[in-house]
């Protein structure tokens, strides 16, 4: 829910009384930018039999990672990131992550001051050697 335009104009007046000389005050609504993320995992054959519960170990990662907590406005998201998150499983042997928003893709996606980023789509793929 955005705030409203009288909400606003209060705040802006007691920020503005508040103000040191060389502040200026902007306020301005968030906005969510929505992310796909794709995982591309490469693994040995040999736990090909575990496949569902690696894929639910790095989906569990995925969602710890985006959990809104860990999140601020302005945060800039990057596939090394990613990758720390999975990158003790001792089952996964490469890592390949890719990030879509609705005007940007590859390996990391900025935001501006008052952006915050969300999962969308999470795509996990296993690829065995």
């Amino acid at each position: 829910m955005k705030a409203s335009d009288e909400l606003k104009d209060d705040l802006r007046k007691e920020l503005n009384e508040k103000q040191m000389l060389t502040d200026y005050v902007c306020l301005r609504d968030g906005t969510i930018v929505y992310v796909d993320v794709t995982l591309e995992l490469t693994l040995d054959r040999f736990y090909r039999k575990f496949e569902n519960e690696i894929k639910q170990e790095v989906q569990q990662r995925v969602d710890a990672f985006f959990d809104v907590n860990n999140w601020d406005y302005g945060k800039t998201l990057k596939n090394t990131d990613m990758v720390k998150e999975v990158s003790d499983m001792k089952q996964i042997n490469n890592f390949h992550v890719v990030f879509k928003s609705s005007d940007q893709q590859g390996p990391t996606i900025t935001t501006k001051l008052n952006e915050i980023l969300r999962p969308d789509q999470i795509s996990i793929s296993l690829i065995y050697d």
